[in-house]
């Protein structure tokens, strides 16, 4: 599969973004879970899983693109 050297840092960024998002979202669940009222509010924290499984599906899909990747990537003069 050939990726251009602007396609590979693309996808680099994208996956990085995600991992940004991911963060955030993990720093919220630990703050509902540290809250007093987290005994009464489980399904908070619980509803959260949707959107973490989601990003980790979508870096998933970005590293497996980035692995099917084979031999020199081209720098962006090559598509011109």
């Amino acid at each position: 599969m050939l990726f251009s050297n602007d396609s590979l840092i693309g996808l680099l960024a994208e996956r990085r973004d995600l991992y940004e998002q991911m963060g955030l979202l993990d720093r919220y669940v630990a703050a509902v879970q540290e809250s007093p009222a987290f005994g009464t509010s489980f399904g908070n924290a619980a509803t959260m899983s949707e959107p973490i499984e989601g990003l980790e599906g979508r870096i998933a899909d970005i590293n497996r693109r980035i692995a099917r990747i084979r031999g020199p990537i081209p720098d962006g003069r090559a598509f011109d």
